[in-house]
């Protein structure tokens, strides 16, 4: 917003006087200290009926200084919507998309939503621990330090042969996968490239038989068509037993040597994954650990994502799904009536 420099009233007493004695507004400024500019948009401004006042015209600055230039989006409504969602484990981005998408929710922008958890915070609130990083700046690791893999792969399992089709996401079923280490328990996580819908497994160790046993109980329940994952150390354990088994049923490719963000996806999804899990907690053992897997998965497969454009994976999973099945009615209907023996 443009702001004007104000005059003071001894300096509204001086234009005052010397503009009645015949002054020239030049000289005027010149003696004043300001620019002449400021006077003669004083004189515009506050001269009433074509007659200057300095008493009167302070008086309409300091009236007009008064009225806010916009009304405030900062209100006791809105910072309650905003800390019902922030309670849900959205960020404020997410919240102004899905507001501005579903009409749900506070109609504001994420700078406003910023703003509120800043004056809450000014008054000694809370809110800002409600932010999915509570408040900590986040910060990437960019040493760029190369390494030479531990992971011995065939050249039709390199990242560089995969199709242009799962490169661009143009239909679900290709997959990303990775391990999640929290303490004595493992977290093997899949997430869709398409509906960025994930799958979290619990298991007892990275042994190479508990993670072969759930992805293939994966590949069994699920229309998988391909899987990307990275070299770590804990593949290059198992990979004649795990991936032999994955790569008699789907495709599977390597992303290059510490390049992980070749799989962006599966990535995030870990990052989100510790907002429950954290890297520091020690979580040991035990079969509620795969119910917790089941219910967290649930959980981040309902929440808006920007990247879909403000929806859930499960929403774009159900409208893939309905486009299927239109297109799958049209190419029947297409075919013509059936010929009558």
């Amino acid at each position: 917003m443009k702001t004007y420099f104000q005059l003071t009233l001894q300096q509204r007493t001086q234009f005052q006087i010397l503009k009645a004695n015949g002054t020239r507004i030049v000289d005027i400024a010149e003696q004043l200290g300001v620019h002449h500019s400021s006077l003669y948009r004083e004189k515009a401004r506050n001269a009433g009926y074509g007659i200057y006042d300095s008493c009167a015209a302070d008086d309409l600055a300091k009236s007009r200084k008064a009225i806010p230039r916009s009304p405030t989006k900062c209100t006791p409504e809105n910072k309650n919507l905003v800390e019902e969602a922030l309670g849900e484990d959205l960020s404020p981005d997410v919240i102004a998309g899905r507001a501005k998408l579903t009409g749900v929710g506070p109609r504001i922008c994420c700078t406003t939503i910023y703003h509120i958890i800043e004056q809450d915070r000014d008054g000694g609130g809370k809110l800002f621990r409600l932010l999915p990083h509570k408040g900590r700046k986040y910060r990437k690791n960019r040493t760029g330090v190369q390494r030479k893999g531990k992971l011995q792969t065939l050249p039709e399992q390199e990242i560089g042969t995969r199709p242009v089709g799962i490169n661009e996401r143009r239909e679900p079923g290709h997959l990303e996968m990775d391990l999640v280490f929290s303490g004595e328990t493992i977290w093997l996580t899949f997430v869709d490239r398409y509906t960025r819908k994930i799958e979290i497994r619990a298991l007892p160790s990275k042994e190479s038989e508990p993670i072969a046993l759930e992805i293939v109980i994966l590949l069994n329940e699920a229309s998988i068509r391909s899987l990307t994952t990275d070299r770590g150390l804990e593949w290059a354990a198992i990979n004649r037993f795990v991936l032999g088994i994955c790569q008699s049923k789907v495709a599977v490719y390597f992303c290059n040597a510490y390049c992980s963000w070749e799989k962006g996806s599966i990535e995030n999804a870990n990052r989100l994954l510790r907002r429950y899990f954290p890297k520091g907690k020690n979580l040991p053992w035990s079969d509620e650990q795969r119910i917790e897997a089941k219910r967290v998965a649930d959980l981040m497969n309902r929440k808006p994502r920007k990247i879909l454009g403000y929806r859930t994976p499960d929403e774009v999973e159900k409208e893939w799904s309905l486009t299927r099945r239109r297109a799958a009615w049209k190419e029947t209907m297409a075919s013509g009536p059936a010929k009558v023996a």
